[in-house]
């Protein structure tokens, strides 16, 4: 799914999506593998699906200032 085909029915993929989390339905999709130039060679790189960064950043949003606070020196 294309980020802008997410964001045209947005209420309804974060509402399905919510509800996978909450009831532990959710299991994140097969990572796409392409592959860029870099030097002389190929490198991999790992592409998560749309609903997939949505749940990352949710989480970093979550969890971040509460190792930021667990962390300070």
């Amino acid at each position: 799914m294309s980020v802008e085909r997410f964001a045209q029915g947005s209420h309804i993929y974060l509402a399905e999506l919510a509800e996978a989390l909450r009831v532990g339905s959710y299991t994140p999709q097969p990572v796409r593998r392409v592959y860029i130039p870099k030097g002389k060679g190929w490198r991999p790189l790992g592409i998560p699906a749309v609903k997939d960064r949505v749940v990352q950043a949710a989480l970093k949003l979550v969890i971040e200032p509460i190792f930021e606070h667990e962390l300070e020196v």
